[in-house]
């Protein structure tokens, strides 16, 4: 009878816990959720609130995402337009995806492990981020994990229909979600092929598996082979951008890394890049360092998932973590290499997630040498996540600050200079907008060419009557491919200098002075 108390009373305690965690990480992820929407976020609201056939028109011909994430929130928006409510459906996924991390640990390493998994997931910086992103990111992480949790349980054993009807139906889904996921599911066949016994009945389940998910999405290739003519990322060439050793792109390898580890994207973010604030033999050893204390906790979990599962037959779930938080980040920097993109943090999502995973089993093996060493380490990593957190729940990119700044300051002798639009001023006249059929990359498509006579006339022209200059730079390409040092430069031969920067979250505003009025 007592036994039997205290197992009721450990499972209450156990659930009190999940309860907790889950809706902190939903108080986590609502904080700022009316902050304002930046143009991507803004172009998947506006073309979801298009009527069915006009959306799918729409997203074939402007944009590079699968369509399933507008076709649900075409039906969420019409329910409610609010910031908040917008925010909340990916907020929704979000929470989702911290559910699916603690089923995942349970099922792979057992209670101790899922909590501790759920309690980073609530916690994770980018996780954070990414639930407030209204982007194709938080749902299709959620689905790529899911096709990870009907993949652990084939692994384990139950490769039965319903494992294989829910991991094929999830993996579909995911791709429909978001491109980046066909590189996620690739590594999970390719764990499939690897690790499954070698007989020919299981090597024909793999290819069934494979030619299933297929199958599903084979509607959808035309329109995806079109889209990616849409493709913004493929017209940069990154090849020579950020911290490089001939072939080798050492600053995006220690950023990716980096985001796998969970930190918001803007924690490698420094406007003129790393390059420019700080020494390459600094950044070599960062990059070093990072290579070296990772593979030490790579090396320390493979060590403990080792001893926790000694049998021959268990090899699989010694790798499942690595291969499928690693894999997808491996194979995205081969796609890097081949296309010259840039993998973004936010695509790093369930891989991210899965190394969680790795995180959770590293402070499992702290707490088997006693449980206040494993309370002391989990602190610590959650203590640096929760620094993160603020940065995590800011503006992207702070339009909203700039804006009210430049309506409170901007005089009207000073023109305020942009590239493309500038930001909404009403009563300022004095705005100098430099044309976008100006604005012309060079053939390689890694920087800017002078603008064209036409267009530099035209600037001379605009600017001429005023004695002060304020340009505002966002950061971006325009930045990373030197569009704003060359309009610095303009600026300087017509007889201005930069006499002061006023900074925002991913904004400069650079106010300049003839020499004559300084």
């Amino acid at each position: 009878m007592l036994r039997c108390l205290e197992l009721k009373r450990k499972i209450y305690a156990s659930l009190a816990i999940v309860i907790f965690l889950v809706a902190l990480a939903f108080c986590l992820r609502i904080l700022n959720i009316d902050k304002e929407f930046t143009g991507d976020e803004q172009t998947l609201v506006s073309i979801s609130k298009l009527p069915l056939h006009g959306l799918l028109s729409e997203l074939k011909q402007r944009e590079v995402y699968p369509p399933l994430t507008y076709i649900l929130f075409h039906y969420w928006l019409v329910l409610n337009q609010s910031a908040g409510w917008l925010r909340l459906y990916f907020i929704l996924f979000g929470i989702g995806t911290c559910i699916l991390i603690y089923m995942i640990a349970g099922e792979y390493l057992g209670d101790r492990c899922a909590r501790i998994a759920l309690a980073l997931s609530a916690f994770s910086p980018l996780l954070i981020f990414i639930s407030q992103v209204s982007r194709s990111y938080s749902d299709s992480a959620f689905w790529m994990l899911l096709s990870a949790f009907f993949m652990l349980k084939i692994v384990k054993g139950e490769d039965n229909i319903y494992s294989r009807t829910g991991y094929v139906a999830a993996a579909a889904i995911s791709i429909y979600t978001f491109y980046f996921s066909a590189l996620f599911i690739c590594i999970q066949l390719i764990f499939f092929l690897i690790f499954q016994p070698k007989k020919w009945r299981y090597f024909g389940k793999t290819l069934l598996t494979a030619f299933a998910i297929a199958a599903i999405f084979l509607p959808w290739i035309p329109s995806a082979l079109g889209q990616f003519r849409n493709t913004s990322s493929i017209v940069y060439d990154w090849s020579d951008k950020g911290f490089n050793l001939g072939p080798f792109r050492f600053g995006l390898y220690a950023r990716n890394m980096i985001s796998l580890i969970g930190l918001d994207p803007s924690f490698m973010i420094f406007q003129g890049g790393v390059t420019k604030h700080f020494s390459k033999f600094l950044l070599a050893g960062v990059v070093f360092s990072t290579f070296i204390l990772g593979s030490a906790f790579l090396y320390h979990c493979y060590r403990y998932l080792k001893s926790a599962f000694p049998g021959p037959s268990e090899k699989p779930l010694i790798w499942f973590p690595f291969f499928l938080s690693l894999g997808p980040l491996i194979m995205s920097w081969l796609t890097a290499g081949t296309l010259n993109v840039l993998p973004n943090a936010r695509y790093l999502v369930a891989p991210h997630a899965l190394f969680l995973l790795l995180i959770s089993v590293f402070v499992c093996s702290i707490w088997l040498k006693g449980r206040r060493y494993g309370m002391i380490t989990l602190s610590l990593i959650l203590l640096i996540f929760a620094t993160r957190i603020p940065y995590a729940v800011s503006p992207e990119i702070d339009y909203r600050g700039s804006t009210r700044f430049l309506s409170e300051h901007l005089p009207g002798t000073a023109c305020l200079i942009c590239i493309g639009d500038c930001p909404a001023l009403p009563g300022k006249s004095n705005l100098v907008v430099i044309e976008g059929k100006y604005v012309i990359m060079n053939e390689r498509k890694s920087g800017y060419l002078p603008l064209p006579e036409e267009g530099l006339m035209s600037f001379k022209d605009k600017i001429r009557p005023f004695y002060s200059a304020w340009l505002y730079k966002v950061y971006g390409h325009y930045e990373v491919f030197g569009l704003y040092d060359q309009i610095d430069r303009l600026l300087k031969e017509s007889g201005y200098k930069s006499i002061d920067t006023v900074h925002f979250q991913n904004i400069d505003i650079v106010q300049y002075k003839k020499d004559g009025a300084l």
